[in-house]
């Protein structure tokens, strides 16, 4: 064994960044990746913005006199899943 030395072994399939505080997936209506900004906008009428590099919350706004309660994830036909998977 060597204790000075650490390996990371990354996941093969995808890599996975988790946002701080970040909701679950359902949540969210819209998600856009602008440079290192994450930018998601919630039902509860918010949009929320992460750095993508370090997953650390930078900003969040709340939308005024709009109700996005209703809406929900986008799918390009009944079956896709693409937008709803448990990753981004």
């Amino acid at each position: 064994m060597n204790y000075s030395t650490i390996q990371i072994v990354p996941s093969l399939h995808r890599n996975v960044i988790n946002f701080m505080g970040m909701l679950d997936r359902k949540k969210y209506i819209a998600t856009k990746k602008i440079k290192d900004k994450f930018i998601a906008l919630d039902t509860r009428n918010v949009l929320t913005t992460w750095n993508s590099v370090t997953g650390k919350l930078e900003k969040v706004h709340k939308l005024k006199d709009l109700d996005l309660s209703t809406y929900d994830t986008y799918e390009y036909e009944a079956r896709d899943i693409s937008y709803k998977a448990d990753w981004y």
